[in-house]
C-alpha cells in the first residue's frame, strides 16, 4: 500500500515540478529574465508559495537546473569524449532564442544569476579535467579550479561575442573553436 503512494506521490511532485518549469519557460518567452519574479512563477503555475519553496529555493534554482544538461554539454568540451554535435545544438538553442540570450548573457548589465550559472560550469568542468587527469591526461600546473573557471568565462565569453555579432559563423563553427581553444588551453597547462 505504502509503494502506491509513493507512486501517487512522486508523480504529483513530477507533475508540480512541471508545471513550475513550464512556467518559467512561458515567461523566459515573454519578458525579460529580471522583470518576473517567483510571484509570477507560481501564479502561472497555480501552485502555491510554500509548494515552490518545497521544490526550490528560487528561480535563479530552476534557472540552473533547466540548464543543466546545456552546461553538461558546454563541460564536455575538455573531455575527448566530449560531444561536438551537443554543442553544436546548444548554440544553436541560444542562437534561436537571441532575443532572450543576448539580454541574458551581455556583460553589462548582465545578471547575478550568470556567475552563478558560470560557477556551476566551472565545477562541472573541474569534474571532467579530474576524470581526464585520472585516465593520465597530466597534472595541472596551477590548481584545476582556476583552470575550470577561466574555460567556463570564455565558454560564456565566445557566445556572447557571437551572439552581440549576430553569429557571423554558424553554431557548428562556433563549437569546433570553443572545443579547439578549450583543448589548446588545458594542453599548455597539463
Amino acid at each position: 500500500m505504502s509503494g502506491e503512494k509513493e507512486t501517487d506521490l512522486d508523480q504529483r511532485t513530477l507533475k508540480t515540478r512541471q508545471a513550475l518549469l513550464d512556467s518559467l519557460k512561458g515567461l523566459v518567452n515573454q519578458r525579460r529574465y529580471e522583470d518576473f519574479a517567483v510571484a509570477d512563477i507560481i501564479d502561472e503555475a497555480e501552485v502555491g508559495r510554500s509548494t515552490f519553496y518545497d521544490h526550490y529555493r528560487g528561480k535563479d534554482d530552476m534557472l540552473v537546473e533547466t540548464m543543466g544538461h546545456m552546461l553538461d554539454v558546454m563541460a564536455g568540451v575538455v573531455s575527448e569524449h566530449g560531444d561536438p554535435l551537443g554543442l553544436e545544438a546548444v548554440l544553436r538553442h541560444f542562437h534561436d532564442n537571441r532575443k532572450f540570450a543576448k539580454d541574458f548573457f551581455a556583460v553589462s548589465p548582465g545578471l547575478p544569476v550568470m556567475g552563478r550559472i558560470t560557477r556551476e560550469l566551472a565545477r562541472r568542468i573541474e569534474l571532467q579535467l579530474e576524470e581526464r587527469r585520472s585516465r593520465g591526461g597530466g597534472q595541472p600546473t596551477i590548481p584545476a579550479a582556476w583552470i575550470a573557471q577561466q574555460l567556463a568565462e570564455a565558454q560564456f565569453a565566445w557566445i556572447r561575442a557571437w551572439l552581440s555579432d549576430d553569429a557571423a559563423c554558424t553554431p557548428l563553427e562556433l563549437a569546433q573553436a570553443m572545443r579547439s581553444s578549450a583543448i589548446g588551453s588545458i594542453s599548455g597547462l597539463c
